[in-house]
């Protein structure tokens, strides 16, 4: 009895702690009530929702105004254009690569270049050579046209015996 009669003063000792925190939520309460009457919070919310119901429908008729079918039309042309250009990609891509391709054939053409210069390597003396017969060549021509502008007839006559 002690113990419940202890719990029970106790209990009514702070009956005015409980009775200011009450007071003071109140006031809290009342404070908020003033500012959201003050803002005009319930009116501005009202005038949001009227405007989103009339977003909304907005929203509403542009979607049943869209022409689905034709969307889906332009759609599927688009893809077949994409389609075409793919198979034109692939049908060029194929002409550039294969056995037969024209990287294949420039490979082969690099490759037949680099042989011929390895073979030419070799013919550097004999290639000298033959320019330097062919400079004696154009240096005899150039004797017998020089004797023949000084003396045109010599073919007729032959070699003069005067040397």
């Amino acid at each position: 009895m002690k113990n419940l009669e202890d719990a029970i003063v106790h209990a009514v000792d702070r009956l005015p702690d409980v009775a200011d925190a009450v007071m003071h939520i109140a006031g809290r309460a009342e404070g908020l009530m003033d500012e959201i009457t003050r803002e005009k919070i319930p009116e501005n919310a009202g005038t949001t929702l009227k405007d989103l119901d009339q977003l909304l429908g907005t929203v509403q008729r542009s979607v049943n105004g869209l022409q689905a079918e034709k969307l889906s039309a332009d759609a599927q042309a688009t893809l077949r254009n994409v389609n075409a250009t793919i198979d034109s990609m692939n049908r060029i891509f194929a002409r550039l690569d294969g056995e037969k391709g024209l990287i294949a054939s420039l490979q082969r053409a690099s490759n037949s270049m680099g042989d011929i210069a390895t073979g030419a390597r070799g013919l550097g003396p004999e290639f000298e050579e033959t320019l330097r017969d062919i400079q004696e060549v154009i240096a005899s021509v150039q004797t017998v046209a020089d004797a023949l502008v000084r003396d045109p007839d010599m073919l007729l006559k032959g070699r003069s015996k005067v040397q």
